[in-house]
């Protein structure tokens, strides 16, 4: 019996030092100390170095409404949604044509395709 009692003492204060190792990070670096020691300040990166910031249109959806096909475009930049029609302008890309899954546009003399979820530059 009082080497039960010995070994259930020697695991308890086993057990408290271990703990104890466990937690020394937190008491150390505790941020309620009055002595605790400086941290090293944290650097922001220059804005002047960070690239341009480039924005899209995404093409989220179309519509047809009483045989007038709509397509809905989300600004990556303004996050509002913007529509257009056939023949109208987006990110000076002329809208030719107008399908319930895609558009099709000109950019510079060439006719390209668009489908829901792509993005075009603004």
């Amino acid at each position: 019996m009082k080497y039960f009692l010995l070994i259930i003492i020697i695991l308890i204060l086993s057990n408290k030092i271990i703990a104890q190792e466990n937690y020394n990070i937190l008491v150390s670096n505790n941020i309620f100390l009055k002595n605790r020691p400086a941290t090293k300040p944290t650097t922001r990166p220059d804005k002047t170095n960070q690239e341009e910031q480039v924005y899209y249109y995404v093409l989220s959806g179309v519509i047809e409404q009483e045989n007038i096909k709509i397509a809905f475009f989300e600004s990556t930049k303004t996050k509002e949604t913007i529509q257009v029609q056939k023949n109208d302008y987006i990110a000076n890309n002329k809208i030719i044509e107008i399908t319930i899954d895609k558009i099709q546009y000109e950019k510079q003399g060439s006719q390209r395709e668009l489908f829901i979820g792509q993005q075009i530059k603004e």
